[in-house]
């Protein structure tokens, strides 16, 4: 039976420094500091002792198989050095760069008559971005300006043109920069030096997004 002095020696033991065991105490490993010590290149026995030194082992990157190219390019999952410590490599899924049919133009490389915004007319995507594309930002919305009317202020919208747009685009859209105030050039009194305005073109008035800054 371990006594009272024995057990206290035991427990100053687990908190004696010791060589990092992943980088054997050089505070280095492959030209940076070293990740599991932090390049102090000691630590505690206690915090040693659980760390799998296996997991900093570096294994054939998973994506282009230690090629460090994927299609002809830098592999995007390693960046193209090839290998990576094992604890990266299998949080990994291979399968997320495979190339899919794009979701948006289903494949077609087209959308409203235009290359798709996604794929960008390539047609297919890596899985792990096709994952991520939401199609409802681009079902078709009316312009939140013009409220699908086509016109503002007497004119064209000058923020649709008339037209539809994908919700993503509408969602971007400022109305407040396309409300009319008095023009700064000639604080809305058409005028400036005896001329008509050339900033408001004589209107007195000029939206903000034109105002703002002059």
């Amino acid at each position: 039976m371990i006594d009272e002095k024995e057990a206290s020696a035991v427990q100053l033991a687990d908190y004696a420094l010791i060589d990092c065991p992943v980088c054997d105490g050089a505070g280095r490993r492959g030209g940076e500091a070293c990740p599991a010590c932090g390049g102090e290149r000691k630590m505690q026995r206690r915090l040693a002792a659980q760390i799998d030194v296996s997991e900093f082992r570096e294994v054939d990157c998973p994506v282009c198989d230690g090629t460090g190219k994927l299609r002809n390019e830098e592999c995007p999952a390693c960046g193209g050095e090839k290998q990576m410590d094992r604890r990266f490599a299998d949080q990994i899924n291979s399968a997320d760069y495979a190339l899919v049919k794009c979701p948006l133009c289903e494949g077609s490389g087209r959308h409203d008559g235009e290359d798709c915004p996604v794929c960008r007319g390539e047609r297919r995507i890596e899985k792990r971005h096709a994952d991520e594309v939401d199609l409802e930002q681009y079902s078709e919305v009316n312009c939140p300006l013009c409220d699908g009317a086509g016109r503002y202020e007497g004119d064209d919208c000058p923020a649709c043109g008339g037209e539809r747009m994908a919700k993503a685009r509408a969602e971007q859209i400022d109305v407040r920069e396309y409300e009319l105030v008095r023009c700064p050039a000639c604080k809305g009194r058409r005028i400036v030096n005896g001329e008509e305005c050339l900033a408001c073109g004589g209107e007195g008035k000029l939206q903000r997004r034109f105002a703002e800054g002059r």
